[in-house]
């Protein structure tokens, strides 16, 4: 008798079942506990925005079972209030992990999910490794199958394919057996959901859209859980998700399974060291490499050039208006021109150059009208591979300066090492933990492995 040939969810689930701590690479493991401390200091860099407070508001209001800890403020709450409140800060100041392939943010929507999951099922850190890599694994892969370009169909990548992601780290901290690992999948591709119109005029929409997946992912893994069932067939059948969300039917489904176990795409996640869209990185390493070593006062320049992908250059120059004049700090996180600008006169693409008061600096508003821009084959080519783009500089003088970067800092290429990454730690949530919980944490972080309880940080955070 032939045998039955498995869906796409019935090859992840089982993939997923059979795979265990033991069973990852070591590798694998290390770079997990690297995307569990960036994501964390994220999400405390990001509490006191209004985002992230009206969140928290909300979550005090709606109450809920009291099984997971919303990071940095203490609050006890509901496994899915947890995840989407943790999620939605993580993603509040865009210095959380990117994948270049995939064009999305894996941890935001993974990691709050298998925390709140495992802080109410009291699972060890082991347990929280295995459930993080497995849960990044599947929802790299699933963005990787629509080869770049879902987001010219107007969707975001990290709102779509998160809640795959966020349900396989959730039924795996559960214990889900494969059965019920394919009907969370199944779940949660009816609450795929995620808009590039969610960041138009500026809006908090796009933080949502990392909160939205972790909360519907634990959702759909505790009903998988109860005995509720999805479609096994929810990525490739007629009217699945690959079809549904791909553009001009732009996808290969091959691009799940194909290598499952044997390479593993998270491995290719990036840091980010600039607090805003990952399209805008290569660009301000470019500018920071040009003022930071070559003899030009701002107010010598003329004109500053940008050349890049056409996906790059379109997400970050449109609507042009709010561009070039940035009304909201959403607006200068997705602005190629403002970030430039920002680079060109502070030196820096932190936080502080992404803020209220810094969107209104009349010194980064001055060079914003000098900065031009266009597509470059060679970038288009490169695409999606390599988030590649040049600078170039040129002053009242005549004198030119230009400069090139095929890997944005942060890239696997150009890695962060572990001391920029406790640096950015320190940067971002240093300053609402004592020296001795920071320094715990970390201990902890490294040691993940040897953890007996997931509560034994998160009480640390906060």
């Amino acid at each position: 008798m032939e045998q039955k040939k498995l869906t796409l969810a019935e090859l992840i689930g089982n993939f997923v079942c059979r795979t265990s701590y033991d069973e990852l690479p070591e590798n694998v493991r290390y770079y997990t506990k690297y995307l569990i401390l960036d994501h964390l200091g994220c999400v405390l860099g990001a509490k006191e925005l209004p985002s992230s407070k009206i969140v928290v508001d909300l979550i005090k209001y709606l109450g809920g079972t009291e099984q997971a800890t919303v990071l940095g403020h203490g609050l006890k709450t509901s496994m899915q209030n947890a995840a989407l409140a943790n999620a939605t800060m993580g993603h509040g100041l865009e210095m959380d992990d990117d994948h270049r392939v995939a064009c999305m943010h894996p941890g935001v929507p993974v990691i709050p999910a298998a925390l709140a999951v495992g802080e109410n099922y009291n699972r060890d850190g082991k347990a929280l490794i295995e459930s993080v890599a497995l849960g990044l694994e599947a929802m790299i892969r699933i963005g990787e199958a629509f080869l770049g370009v879902s987001y010219r169909q107007g969707f975001h990548p990290t709102g779509t394919c998160g809640v795959f992601g966020a349900a396989v780290a959730a039924g795996k901290m559960m214990g889900l057996n494969a059965e019920k690992l394919v009907n969370a999948i199944g779940i949660a591709g009816s609450q795929a959901a995620g808009l590039r119109e969610a960041r138009a005029q500026g809006t908090f929409g796009k933080r949502l859209q990392a909160g939205h997946p972790s909360m519907c992912g634990v959702l759909s893994a505790l009903l998988a859980e109860r005995g509720f069932t999805g479609p096994a067939t929810i990525f490739e059948g007629d009217y699945g998700f690959l079809r549904a969300y791909s553009y001009k039917d732009t996808y290969d489904g091959s691009r799940i399974s194909q290598g499952l176990g044997t390479k593993w795409e998270m491995l290719d996640t990036s840091i980010k060291v600039h607090a805003c869209c990952r399209w805008t990185a290569p660009f301000i390493d470019c500018t920071l490499d040009i003022m930071r070593n070559q003899p030009i006062n701002v107010e010598e320049i003329e004109e500053i050039f940008a050349r890049s992908s056409s996906m790059a250059i379109q997400a970050l120059t449109d609507p042009v208006e709010r561009k070039v004049r940035p009304t909201t700090v959403v607006d200068a996180q997705f602005s190629l021109p403002y970030g430039v600008a920002a680079a060109a006169v502070r030196k820096k693409g932190f936080v502080e150059e992404f803020t209220e008061e810094s969107i209104r600096d009349p010194n980064i508003l001055s060079v914003i009208p000098k900065v031009k821009w266009e597509v470059d084959p060679e970038d288009e080519k490169n695409y999606p591979d390599c988030y590649s783009a040049s600078v170039t500089i040129k002053t009242k003088r005549g004198k030119e300066y230009k400069s090139r970067v095929m890997f944005p800092k942060g890239d696997p290429e150009n890695p962060v090492t572990r001391e920029e990454l406790e640096d950015k730690f320190r940067n971002l949530g240093g300053k609402y933990l004592s020296k001795k919980k920071t320094d715990d944490l970390f201990t902890r972080i490294w040691k993940l492995e040897n953890l007996g309880s997931i509560t034994e940080f998160t009480k640390l955070l906060y």
